[in-house]
Parts: structure tokens; C-alpha cells; sequence
């Protein structure tokens, strides 16, 4: 499960240049990733390669990219773990001889309520209850990387609380993470919407890629990656057996990362 090979065009201090998703591991990792996220999380009917999984693949893929980078164990921290999904996914697939280079010091995890009948000795150096969008106290500074995951459309502020975290960023660290997005001339007309069926849907904001590509600039970051994860996702659909049919769905993703689904980011503060 290697990250994509740098060609002659791409800048070597940015292993997201391109579209590096479309060379990344399918076959071995999402088998490993929806087995992992099925101890806890049983939304997916069966299939061997889930596309709704494919947001703990992105944040697998861009941890490994950023371990080749920089070729040290990473210091991370991820807010709303909810019940340890992503840390679950990275402990089965570091236990895979294609991804066990990938160290890791640490890994914060972070949210608002604790679930610690599910986050028991799963891997998480330490837990932090917090609500991060009115306290930046989590974040301590000395991470290499942050992880907001499916957690920005629960926000009502997104780009104050990026914003915040940015400003507590130590320089070349990196914040990544996803969440569901529409074109962007939809989000005024669906976040609105969201927020007067808050408790039936939980979603209260709606992004965009302009949008996360506009808070990363009033955050004082530089976008390195931003790409959509598929065009079709049905669960437990018969196509989603099949590796083309994931790397399809990948594909579109990659050249119309506007499609109303989900996006994902790799977002760096740049080095002083």
C-alpha cells in the first residue's frame, strides 16, 4: 500500500501533488479497513470493497504519505473519535506487512463525550473530552497531524473553529480530514435547510470545496490535497465487490470533486 511514485512534475515536498488516490492500495486495505470498522459500526450490508469506508482509506493513505515524507513516528490527534473507528482501522492495517512502516509516537483522541466502552485499549496514548468548537485547549501545538473526520457538518462555525486550530498549529503540520459536500452554490440553499431539521439529521453546516478551499486560506493554509470520493454509493450494493468499481468511483471523484457526496483534504500550515 505505497503512495503514489513521484514523477518529474511533482514537487517532492508534497507527496498529495496529483492524484495519488487513484495509484493507492485497494485490493489489500479496504478488506482490513471494513473489518476493523464492523466491530462497532455495522451501517454497510457485506461487500468486500464498502465506498462509505472510503473516508477512513483517505485518512489511512494520507498518514502513510506524510510518514514517507518526513520518515518519523507522527504525533497525532484526532477530535470526534466517536467510538474509535479510525484508530481501530490504522491498528489492522499496521498489522499488514504493506503498512507496518508507518510509526506512530502518539495518538490524542478527542471528543465531546467519550465513549469508553468502545475506546478501551484500542491504541489512543490518551483521551480528552472536549467540545472543540468553544475550546482550543486540545490542541497542545506539538502535533504533526489533525484529524476532523466527518466532523465539520456537525459544527456551526466551521471556519472559526479551523481558524482556531490553525492559529495553534505548530509551522508544516498538517490537518486533514472530510465530510459530506454539495456544489457550492447549493450550500446556502441546504445549510439553512440542516439547521431546521437539526435533530432529525444532526448536520447543521454544509461544505463545499470552494468553501474548505476558503477557509483554508482565511486560516493562513495551503490546500495540498482536496478531492471527491466517489460519484454512486449504494450500501451493500453488488458493484461495491468489485476493485474497478471502487477505483471508478475514485476516478470521478478525483475530476469532479464538486459532485454532491463526499470531500476530502489534506490542509498544511506552512513551515516559518
Amino acid at each position: 500500500m505505497n503512495p503514489a511514485p513521484h514523477t518529474s512534475a511533482e514537487s517532492p515536498a508534497n507527496p498529495f501533488a496529483g492524484m495519488p488516490q487513484l495509484q493507492w492500495d485497494v485490493r489489500q486495505s479496504m478488506p482490513l479497513i471494513a473489518n476493523a470498522v464492523d466491530v462497532c459500526y455495522r451501517k454497510v450490508k457485506k461487500t468486500t470493497y464498502p465506498v462509505r469506508y472510503a473516508r477512513y482509506w483517505f485518512i489511512a493513505n494520507f498518514l502513510l504519505c506524510e510518514w514517507h515524507r518526513t520518515r518519523r513516528a507522527l504525533r497525532v490527534c484526532e477530535a470526534g473519535i466517536d467510538r474509535g473507528q479510525m484508530r481501530r482501522v490504522m491498528g489492522a492495517l499496521q498489522a499488514n506487512p504493506a503498512f507496518a512502516p508507518l510509526a506512530l509516537a502518539s495518538w490524542t483522541g478527542v471528543d465531546i463525550a467519550l465513549r469508553h466502552d468502545f475506546l478501551h485499549n484500542i491504541g489512543y496514548s490518551s483521551l480528552m473530552q472536549a467540545d472543540i468548537e468553544n475550546t482550543a485547549d486540545w490542541v497542545r501545538g506539538d502535533e504533526d497531524v489533525l484529524i476532523l473526520l466527518h466532523i465539520l457538518e456537525h459544527l456551526y462555525n466551521p471556519e472559526q473553529v479551523i481558524r482556531t486550530i490553525a492559529a495553534a498549529m505548530k509551522p508544516g503540520s498538517m490537518l486533514i480530514g472530510g465530510a459530506p459536500a454539495v456544489p457550492h452554490w447549493c450550500v446556502q440553499l441546504r445549510e439553512p435547510w440542516l439547521r431546521a431539521h437539526k435533530k432529525q439529521f444532526r448536520h447543521v453546516s454544509k461544505l463545499s470545496v470552494r468553501r474548505v478551499r476558503d477557509i483554508a486560506a482565511a486560516s493562513g493554509l495551503t490546500v495540498a490535497f482536496i478531492a471527491g470520493a466517489f460519484g454512486v454509493r449504494w450500501h451493500g450494493m453488488p458493484l461495491e465487490n468489485c476493485t474497478w468499481w471502487v477505483r471508478a468511483n475514485l476516478w470521478f471523484g478525483a475530476h469532479v470533486p464538486a459532485w454532491p457526496g463526499e470531500i476530502y483534504w489534506v490542509l498544511r500550515k506552512p513551515e516559518i
